[in-house]
């Protein structure tokens, strides 16, 4: 059972709570009032969806509400009872994303966040998933006769699936589809299998065996050949590599003392050449000299080397103040530096006095023409207003009147409004007057008399009249409305400009008066700012002429201090160069040239008698080198002839050894080769084997799973009819309650081959569809065989939702409707919500009646009012309001 519903920010439900009772509940209200949004708040807060979302007639963020204001989140929360616990689901939907929680009324969570979780666990609790709650629970408004509009064949799938017998149907051509596939199967595998190929493998596989053996016998001789033949490899192998290594020690010996030969000779031709240089003969005592002949030798060079410095710039810094001098003379006749600085000071100080005055008539200059600049802006925008105010003039007298037609049109406007409220009064009286006439105890609003149906039929076709004529009255008025107020806002527009155009004349004028002010200053300031610049020329001749005095002085001060210094730079050479000469004459006293050559003399002679001694002691080394090789070579007794022999040997067994693997190799090659034949025909023969196994796999699968098709084709017909018989008892129950007529005396639900019908039983027995019948009637059915879904397919459920059932049925059956809904279908099911805009409806409620209302016009939320009991008048009942908002 359903408790409680709650609402926040739901469409046009801004915070709605409704709570319902066991048997029927009537959910009344006009069109767009948001009766329906109620119910889909119920369906979305159990499955997270409702048809018309599911369809995609609406997406997720249309359910959040828009108007009055706009909100980012919308809530809903239902509190329900399943095998005797209570419960409370709870979703959220903000900017496409939502989310949801499944909690016991407790408080303890069960489920959440994620809504497709807490879907999957209410659908555990009611144990009735979305599907079949939208097919056999819940009928939206104007489809009752859902079914009864689809098409053959959609009809048969949609009815298949409710009843829970379509898995069936998919399960029947699933296992056709495998029939087909085993029979495909098994006719391959048959056309695999080829018994004379099979017989000429075995025959193969028999052959190769033979031949196999034998090379495996060649194979094992060879085998021991090549054990003899690499042992007589390896012993001739071994020989050469030790011969090879004598011949490497003997070529190595003969380099060696081909080397020491010609070593000793090139130190004999050496020997022999120093020899011939010396003039004398050399003891090995007089080399121990060498050492202080080169000391003696070095300091008489270096004597000789400070000769030659002294002498060289003696004669450089004479040249230098020769040179000064020159240069000093060619500068010419100029005063001292010390007077030509003073005057340099002296005009650079005159300089910067002139720069001074220059600098303030460049900021006087500025600021003139600044003003000047200034004061012609003014005159420009002075100017520009002028245009201006002429302008405004004439917009002021196009606007001249707006005021009072403004006016005008605004006591129009309210006496148009005042005529439109007193039509729309009178209007609702007229049509409350008509609601009373058309109920069957319409009584004189004056005596409380019942009215007799003529008096009732002219007073109803005379309050219609005039219903229509003040309707008419009152559209013609507020379309006149609508009209005065546009030509008021324009007026008032227009009246609002010149208010704002006469302020802006009255700020021009006084711009325009200041004009001629602002010209004179400009004419002044012009004439200050041509005054100034003269003067700053001037002074600019007067500046250029100090620069160019002051750069003359400045070179004359760089030449007078150029000519000293030049003059100083010659006297301090000339008396460098007096030094220089000294010094030079001094050390030509200390040297003597004679004993350098002397020196230089015995130290050559030395350097020659050393050579001569080490070429000897080399000469003896390499000698002594040469008898120790010969006398190795002679020990070593190397044969080449010995050496060919052994190679020849060597190369005789591994031609053989070579011969004898290769031919073993061939054989093991051709061994693995029939081997590897052998191995496929035996694969050939195993895979034929499995082939016949799986073949005969594959022909008892398709006879098991023809049997199992036939057995789900018995199941799904005896299912569908005892389904079908269920829904027909039901319906059969239900058919008095809900027709009120005496022609039709039965329902049923007609299963054929290839389709549902649902039809009617006349008097004489004989069943009509209801496609042939009114569509009064037809809804009937239809309504019939919803409840009668509703009982037999969600049995422990037993709920079930009515949007608008009234569609199509007279008075008499929607009085019997009511009778039904209060009296017999409350026995049956346990909850039913009735979702309508007729109020005669409200007497079939068992349980509670809810009244929803909401101004369309002024973009409202919607109210809900729970009527708690009914007076004497049933227009006059008494509410319990419950004003919230919602989508």
């Amino acid at each position: 059972m359903i408790h409680c519903v709650k609402l926040r920010n739901w469409k046009s439900h801004e915070s709605t709570e409704v709570c319902f009772g066991k048997g029927t509940n009537l959910i009344i209200g006009s069109m767009g009032s948001g009766k329906t949004s109620l119910i889909d708040a119920v369906c979305f807060a159990l499955y997270g969806t409702f048809p018309s979302l599911k369809s995609r007639r609406v997406k997720l963020d249309d359910l959040i509400m828009r108007r009055p204001i706009r909100h980012s989140k919308a809530e809903v929360s239902l509190e329900f009872d399943s095998n005797g616990k209570s419960f409370v689901v709870s979703r959220s939907v903000s900017q496409g994303a939502s989310e949801a929680f499944l909690r016991e009324k407790n408080g303890t969570l069960l489920e959440g966040p994620q809504s497709q979780r807490v879907t999957e666990a209410v659908e555990g609790l009611l144990k009735v998933d979305y599907e079949l709650f939208a097919r056999s629970i819940y009928s939206e408004q104007n489809r009752i006769d859902y079914f009864v509009s689809l098409g053959r064949g959609e009809r048969k799938k949609q009815v298949d699936e409710l009843l829970g017998i379509s898995r069936f149907e998919d399960a029947r051509s699933s296992s056709a589809a495998v029939i087909n596939r085993l029979n495909s199967l098994k006719e391959e595998l048959d056309s695999r299998v080829n018994k004379n190929e099979l017989e000429k493998a075995r025959a193969e596989l028999t052959a190769l065996a033979t031949e196999t053996k034998e090379l495996e016998e060649r194979r094992a001789n060879i085998a021991s050949q090549l054990r003899d033949l690499e042992a007589q490899s390896k012993e001739s192998a071994l020989a050469l590599t030790a011969l090879e290594a004598r011949e490497k020690q003997f070529n190595s010996l003969q380099r060696e003392k081909a080397s020491a030969d010609a070593l000793a000779k090139n130190f004999t031709s050496q020997r022999d050449y120093r020899k011939a240089l010396l003039s004398r003969s050399v003891s090995r005592e007089e080399l121990l000299e060498k050492p202080t002949v080169e000391a003696k030798a070095a300091e008489l060079r270096k004597g000789l080397q400070q000769l030659r410095e002294a002498q060289g710039e003696a004669r450089a810094l004479s040249l230098q103040a020769g040179s000064s001098a020159k240069e000093a003379a060619a500068l010419g006749e100029v005063i001292s530096a010390s007077l030509q600085k003073q005057e340099v000071q002296r005009l650079q100080t005159e300089l910067a006095s002139l720069r001074k005055q220059a600098s303030e008539l460049d900021a006087e200059v500025a600021q003139a023409n600044a003003s000047a600049d200034a004061l012609a802006k003014q005159c420009r925008e002075c100017e520009e207003k002028a245009a201006r105010f002429s302008q405004v003039e004439t917009e002021i007298a196009s606007f001249e009147g707006a005021e009072a037609a403004a006016e005008r049109l605004r006591v129009e406007s309210a006496a148009l409004r005042d005529l439109t409220a007193s039509l729309d009064a009178s209007a609702k009286q007229l049509e409350s007057a008509l609601h009373s006439l058309s109920t069957d105890a319409a009584a004189c609003p004056v005596c409380d008399s019942i009215l007799p149906p003529e008096k009732k039929t002219g007073l109803h076709s005379e309050k219609r009249a005039l219903l229509e004529k003040t309707l008419s009255e009152s559209n013609a008025a507020r379309l006149k409305l609508q009209e005065s107020c546009a030509e008021e806002k324009k007026q008032a527009e227009k009246a609002s400009a010149r208010l704002r155009l006469m302020q802006e004349k009255e700020l021009l004028q006084k711009t325009v008066e200041k004009a001629g002010e602002t010209k004179n200053s400009l004419s002044n300031a012009v004439a200050l700012a041509g005054e100034k610049t003269g003067k700053r020329g001037s002074l600019l001749v007067v500046l250029k002429k100090s620069e160019e005095s002051l750069e003359a002085a400045r070179l004359l001060l760089e030449k007078a201090v150029e000519k000293e210094r030049l003059f100083a730079s010659a006297a301090q050479a000339q008396s460098n160069s007096s030094a220089a000469r000294d010094k030079a004459d001094a050390l030509l006293k200390q040297f003597s040239e004679n004993a350098l050559e002397q020196a230089e003399k015995r130290l050559a002679e030395l350097e020659s008698a050393r050579e001569v001694f080490a070429a000897e002691d080399a000469l003896f080394q390499s000698t002594a080198k040469a008898v120790a090789v010969e006398t190795e070579l002679q020990k070593l007794l190397f044969s080449p002839a010995e050496l060919a022999d052994c190679r020849a040997k060597a190369l005789q067994c591994n031609s053989a050894f070579s011969r004898a693997s290769a031919e073993n190799e061939g054989l093991s090659k051709l061994v693995e080769e029939k081997k590897k034949l052998a191995s496929s025909r035996r694969e050939l023969l195993s895979s034929a084997a499995a082939v016949e196994k799986e073949a005969l796999l594959a022909a008892k699968r398709l006879s098991e799973m023809t049997v199992f098709q036939e057995a789900l084709v018995e199941t799904q017909s005896l299912l569908r009819t005892e389904l079908v018989e269920a829904v027909n008892e039901a319906m059969a129950s239900l058919w008095p309650s809900v027709y009120p007529y005496a022609d039709y005396s039965c329902a049923r639900l007609n299963a054929s081959e290839d389709d549902y019908s649902l039809e009617l039983s006349s008097l004489d027995g004989e069943w009509t569809s209801v496609e042939g019948v009114s569509g009064g009637e037809r809804s009937c059915a239809a309504l019939a065989m919803r409840v009668a879904f509703a009982m037999v397919l969600t049995p422990e459920l037993s709920w079930l939702v009515l949007d608008e059932p009234t569609h199509n049925l007279d008075r008499q059956a929607v009085a019997l409707l009511c009778r039904a809904l209060h009296e017999q279908i409350p026995k049956i099911v346990e909850q039913t919500f009735i979702i309508t805009h007729d109020e005669a409806l409200k007497e079939g409620a068992s349980a509670k009646v809810f009244f929803v209302e909401r101004d369309k016009e002024r973009g409202d939320k919607s109210s809900v009012q729970e009527m708690c009991e009914m007076s004497a008048d049933i227009s006059t009942p008494s509410f319990r309001r419950n004003e919230m908002n919602a989508s």
